[in-house]
């Protein structure tokens, strides 16, 4: 028997607990725009996104079988004006969240595919720094949904 493969088994599983993997990253309230119209070109993401691992998580990207392409954009206001633009990762350090909303980071679907308008939510699929997806439904809601007056917790 190896003797040295079991004590250093214990090492082995430390670092693998270590490890960050999909399972560390938990979504809540994530929806989609409704679209305006049937022809709409593009609608957004939003989601609260929480690290519960002990290292920093980086989404630098994400798809859905619903768009040609999705981006991870920012909202910026500069002199009155409100721009949008792309940015290259959410980084969510450890323990923390990071909120998608309509006036800072979310996501924008575009170039809309096969969107399944009477259906009730999609998939979009998270890509993360370290080559793993997690695919999450995103609830399909109207622009100007307000969320329940009641919490759960």
């Amino acid at each position: 028997m190896n003797f040295r493969f079991l004590s250093s088994l214990p090492l082995f599983l430390l670092a693998l607990s270590h490890a960050v993997n999909a399972a560390d990253l938990v979504l809540n309230e994530a929806w989609v725009t409704a679209p305006l119209t049937q022809n709409s070109s593009g609608v957004a993401a939003f989601a609260v996104i929480s690290n519960i691992s002990q290292k920093q998580i980086a989404i630098v990207g994400a798809s859905s079988d619903y768009a040609e392409k999705v981006q991870i954009h920012r909202i910026e206001h500069q002199q009155g004006v409100v721009k949008m633009k792309p940015v290259p990762s959410i980084n969510i350090p450890p323990n923390q969240q990071v909120t998608l909303n309509q006036d800072g980071l979310h996501l924008m679907l575009m170039g809309l595919q096969n969107m399944p308008w009477d259906a009730k939510d999609i998939s979009i699929q998270l890509h993360l720094d370290n080559g793993e997806r997690l695919a999450h439904k995103f609830e399909i809601r109207g622009l100007n949904y307000k969320a329940e007056s009641h919490h759960h917790h």
